[in-house]
């Protein structure tokens, strides 16, 4: 019995022709044809585009390094994200900030810190750690 189910099933899958299957932004797999071809045609939807969502620019600062950092970062200097990854920072150390910078410049912030628009983040070099401090930057208004 289950033999036959087995066979029906695969001459009914062989019988449907594959689509091309996508997830949508909340997971559930879709035929590929139900998505817009880009962003530009998801927002001339009325749909939401990273290019019309506002962002903090966020204030990197070395706040310690012990040792001495490869790329020769001291305390004090100083880096700033707006779109792009700063000059100067090493992958390893970007690919430790990278989370913490995304979640504050769309506004999140974190429980453990005692300010809600800083963070501190250590490279992940165990020798020579740097220590940064983020910062989000709001104007005179507390927007970005």
């Amino acid at each position: 019995m289950i033999l036959l189910l087995m066979i029906i099933t695969v001459l009914l899958m062989m019988n449907k022709q594959a689509e091309p299957q996508e997830r949508d932004m909340a997971g559930i797999i879709r035929p590929a044809t139900d998505f817009p071809a880009s962003n530009v045609c998801l927002q001339q939807q009325g749909g939401l585009s990273l290019a019309t969502v506002k962002t903090y620019t966020i204030r990197i600062t070395v706040e310690s390094v012990k040792g001495k950092c490869a790329l020769g970062n001291k305390p004090g200097t100083v880096f700033l994200v707006k779109e792009t990854s700063p000059a100067g920072i090493c992958l390893g150390a970007l690919s430790a900030l990278l989370p913490a910078i995304e979640t504050m410049q769309y506004g999140g912030s974190f429980s453990w810190e005692a300010d809600p628009d800083v963070a501190y983040i250590g490279c992940p070099e165990h020798i020579n750690q740097v220590v940064y401090r983020l910062e989000r930057v709001r104007n005179q208004q507390g927007s970005p």
